[in-house]
């Protein structure tokens, strides 16, 4: 089972995949850990097929259970599953919209923070990181 989960819009009920109603996904997540998650979902791929849908909260969360469906929603469809929801903070490419926006922010940050050159002339701030986070543990 894939652990990777998405937060779509959904417009009306009829458009949700199939999964357990709202209140018992409530009496799932009361009941399981979340060592036991893996086969909780598992177990409702077995009854609602490779794709569930469950609600945490305000947000719907549609899980992918087999290879090929990934595949189709990662590779194939990627854009159109690829956005995530809508942030109250500052947009940064963490938290930006799949977009122009999201493409700038990204293009920036390989071109100019992940650079090699820019790696190689921040080395020192790494290291020193590095050295604190070391001596903590």
């Amino acid at each position: 089972m894939h652990r990777r989960s998405y937060s779509i819009p959904i417009s009306s009920p009829e458009e949700v995949t199939p999964g357990p109603p709202l209140f018992s996904t409530i009496l799932l997540q009361l009941n399981n850990t979340p060592s036991k998650f893996e086969p909780l979902l598992i177990n409702l791929k077995a009854r609602y097929g490779p794709l569930i849908t469950l609600s945490f909260g305000f947000r719907t969360n549609i899980f992918v259970g087999s290879h090929s469906l990934a595949h189709q929603v990662l590779v194939q469809k990627g854009a159109v599953f690829s956005d995530r929801p809508k942030s109250l903070i500052t947009p940064d490419i963490a938290t930006s919209s799949y977009g122009p926006s999201w493409r700038i922010l990204r293009r920036n940050l390989v071109s100019e923070i992940m650079h090699p050159a820019s790696i190689r002339t921040y080395s020192w701030a790494r290291k020193w990181v590095l050295q604190i986070l070391i001596e903590r543990l």
